[in-house]
């Protein structure tokens, strides 16, 4: 599969800082650029952010390069050590080929992909699959959003919601909820309603003590007009 494929043209360059970034060296590129003034070439470099996987890069190194998206601004990787500078290859941390770099990115990617199927089977409550995590460590309840009635990937304005499978009703009868899990981590897991009659209990109670304060507040006014018009006639 390797055979079929075309190989970019080839890029090479010069380590001119390294030390200051994991994993990250600059490389600088020459290359020659158009004056659009004088209408000729002239020499000028281009500098990159290159990726190293085994910091085994020195300044000073001329190394090849190839194109690999690693971060936002670091798009390249180092492929070979043309000549060295300093320290001999035989002495640095090995550079790793194409295909241990796509074994590797393959592994990771596969740990994570079996950690988010671990994620979404102990969502649905499935006790093996909150049993693996803890065993690796990993907490069951991460992700897991508190609330009642919130709906979430849900259109709102045109009375529909999205199927259970692409926006979860948190906090509804009926929802499953892994044994153990603790949504947001702020309360024990118990009974929807339990919840509900809570709220309903806070809501009268904020609700009781707006009106006091209403009341108090309109009381103190009229309490102000009275000294406010005593004040006045005395005056006079």
């Amino acid at each position: 599969m390797r055979d079929d494929t075309v190989r970019h043209k080839k890029i090479v360059g010069v380590v001119v800082n390294s030390g200051k970034m994991d994993k990250t060296v600059t490389v600088r590129i020459n290359g020659q650029k158009w004056n659009t003034r004088i209408r000729k070439m002239f020499p000028d470099h281009i500098q990159h952010l290159v990726h190293d996987p085994n910091n085994s890069l020195v300044t000073g190194d001329v190394v090849e390069l190839h194109r690999l998206k690693v971060s936002r601004k670091v798009e390249h990787v180092v492929a070979s050590i043309v000549s060295p500078f300093g320290t001999p290859i035989e002495s640095r941390p090995p550079i790793p080929t194409a295909d241990e770099r796509l074994a590797a990115y393959k592994e990771y990617r596969f740990k994570k992909l079996q950690r988010r199927e671990l994620r979404v089977k102990a969502a649905e409550g499935k006790a093996e699959a909150i049993r693996a995590l803890k065993k690796k460590g990993l907490n069951p309840g991460a992700g897991v959003e508190e609330g009642v009635g919130q709906l979430e990937n849900a259109e709102y304005g045109d009375g529909q919601t999205k199927t259970p499978s692409e926006g979860a009703i948190l906090g509804e009868k009926g929802q499953k909820l892994p044994e153990g899990v603790l949504p947001g981590g702020m309360r024990e897991v118990g009974k929807i309603d339990d919840w509900s009659a809570e709220k309903k209990a806070e809501y009268r109670r904020l609700r009781a003590e707006e009106s006091r304060n209403l009341s108090e507040a309109k009381e103190k006014e009229a309490e102000l007009n009275e000294q406010d018009l005593e004040t006045r006639s005395t005056s006079r």
